[in-house]
């Protein structure tokens, strides 16, 4: 039981590294001074282009992923983990020690925490142990705030950021990624709603 539970760590650890990746670029669009976090926002995305706009005043709520401390050291720690001449091999560390060395500072969240605040949005709750901050706003400050567009179907139901948004540069190297800028499941389901509905219509014709 014990030697299981440690490659169920050891796994999780692996996938929490790559989900943790954070890519930043400066950003043209948003305010002077802030950095896009890439990879968020979804390819569906361009489905909606020309259909409308998400209304200005619909209630989002929001999730910021904290990113991982020292990266460099943790990558090396997950190899040596897997390398049989490594005397860390199959060497796991506990949920503990992970968070000290390797997860968000209260200091971090805080800050983050505050950026978000300071920018209108309404922070919900903040956690270092699962390195997340919710919170909510409406669209029009999300897309103001992020420097993105959040565009709608005609029908309303479905809406997704066009763009990544973009935070404060003093914060971004703190922020993993942001999600409830667009509904990925709906868009998802709609894409394959479409690609069915022009396989019937093939059929048909």
């Amino acid at each position: 039981m014990g030697r299981t539970k440690s490659k169920i760590r050891s796994v999780a650890v692996a996938v929490i590294s790559a989900l943790a990746t954070a890519t930043f670029a400066p950003s043209a669009n948003a305010a002077v001074g802030s950095v896009k976090i890439l990879g968020n926002h979804p390819a569906e995305a361009a489905e909606l282009v020309g259909q409308g706009s998400v209304p200005s005043d619909r209630q989002l709520g929001m999730q910021l992923t904290l990113a991982l401390h020292n990266r460099a050291d943790l990558d090396r720690l997950l190899a040596a983990q897997q390398d049989k001449s490594s005397p860390q091999y199959h060497h796991w560390i506990s949920t503990a020690e992970f968070d000290a060395r390797f997860g968000p500072t209260d200091a971090d969240v805080q800050k983050v925490s505050s950026s978000l605040a300071q920018s209108g949005f309404t922070v919900d709750s903040a956690s270092t142990r699962t390195r997340t901050i919710k919170f909510h706003a409406t669209a029009a400050v999300a897309q103001k705030e992020f420097g993105v567009s959040i565009a709608a179907s005609s029908d309303r139901k479905y809406f997704a950021n066009l763009e990544d948004p973009a935070v404060p540069a003093d914060i971004a190297p703190l922020v993993a990624n942001i999600r409830g800028l667009s509904e990925h499941a709906c868009l998802a389901c709609r894409g394959e709603h479409l690609g069915a509905q022009t396989r019937q219509r093939g059929r048909v014709a």
